[in-house]
């Protein structure tokens, strides 16, 4: 389709055009979709300055890279699960590294700090709050109860229940491990810059919504 362009009008738009593919390419553009975008935001600009002109079609050459066919075959290496599962065993092994009392897993921190936070709850609490399963959470209340870190009670309000609250040895080891479990979560992060490090925890709440809902 063209439209009425101004004489030189013609030879402006190919410029124009050009360096907009010349100004994607530097910019790290994944696909022509991006350009056709930019350059039909261009358009409607300079027409709304009462200004026609050439209008270029752009092709799309196929699907962006992160996007792979149906006939692909199945690659585990690029699964989620195996991603996360390889991240967390990383972050782990920075965990145990950094912290410096040897027998403090992080699945016993989360659970200590946990009960911190809601001054004292039950095993369901504790697996809602963690993630961790009910199996594996008795297991970790049970070393952290032998470490005298907390203290498994009757509920008040329920005798059948038990209360987990953490006690003044735990409390003042959660307040001697934090800054080390900064600095574990800082290498966790590795070489992300601050946008990658809000974009991810961004990603990753996003997928945790749907089991939340």
């Amino acid at each position: 389709m063209h439209l009425p362009c101004p004489r030189g009008g013609r030879r402006r738009a190919r410029e124009a055009c050009r360096t907009r593919c010349e100004a994607g390419r530097e910019a790290g553009f994944e696909s022509s979709l991006d350009l056709v975008a930019t350059a039909r935001g261009k358009l409607a600009e300079r027409k709304s300055r009462g200004c026609t002109l050439r209008v270029f079609r752009f092709r799309a050459v196929g699907p962006p890279p992160f996007m792979p066919s149906s006939k692909d075959s199945y690659d585990f290496h690029d699964q989620i699960g195996h991603l996360l599962r390889r991240a967390y065993q990383r972050h782990v092994a920075i965990f145990q590294e950094a912290i410096p009392d040897s027998d403090l897993t992080a699945a016993q921190f989360v659970t200590l700090c946990t009960v911190k936070e809601k001054k004292g709850c039950s095993l369901n609490d504790i697996v809602k709050t963690t993630a961790i399963d009910q199996a594996t959470i008795r297991g970790v209340v049970e070393r952290l109860k032998a470490r005298s870190l907390v203290e498994v009670l009757p509920d008040p309000s329920d005798g059948r229940k038990l209360v987990v609250r953490a006690s003044a040895a735990g409390l003042a080891l959660i307040d001697r491990t934090v800054p080390f479990a900064r600095q574990v979560t800082e290498r966790t992060y590795g070489a992300l810059n601050v946008g990658e490090r809000v974009a991810l925890q961004f990603l990753l709440n996003k997928m945790m919504e749907g089991d939340d809902a």
